[in-house]
């Protein structure tokens, strides 16, 4: 994902959160009873789905923003002789295939330790 995107996706999601607050502020203004939308649901019902489908997508953007970071870190311990490195991010899609050639170089080195020590290293679970 693109810096833009990351950002537009952040503006979004902080834009989700605005408007739950304000609404959240509404409810309990007006009080939980009786407050209905223009469908007959009760509108504190409609607040907690949207809080909580907010919760779900903050947690998923974290967990793929730490994920991210700790990648785009790597990538850059990996590459110092960039200019700049610390301030260049890489595209997605060559961090993917570069941190697969970091998983494939791993497993190879495990794989030459596992049949030089065999007694002593576990095999890694097989993937698929």
């Amino acid at each position: 994902m693109t810096d833009r995107g990351l950002d537009a996706l952040e503006q979004a999601l902080e834009a989700t959160e605005e408007i739950v607050n304000n609404e959240l502020r509404a409810v309990a203004v007006l009080g939980e009873k009786g407050v209905y939308t223009t469908d007959g649901t009760v509108f504190a019902e409609g607040i907690e789905k949207i809080v909580e489908s907010e919760r779900d997508l903050r947690a998923s953007f974290d967990l793929r923003w730490k994920a991210d970071m700790r990648a785009i870190k790597r990538w850059q311990a990996a590459h110092p002789e960039r200019p700049n490195v610390e301030l260049t991010w890489p595209d997605h899609a060559d961090l993917v295939v570069w941190l697969l050639g970091e998983v494939e170089r791993l497993e190879q080195g495990l794989k030459i330790m596992q049949e030089n020590f065999p007694k002593t290293i576990p095999a890694p679970m097989d993937r698929p």
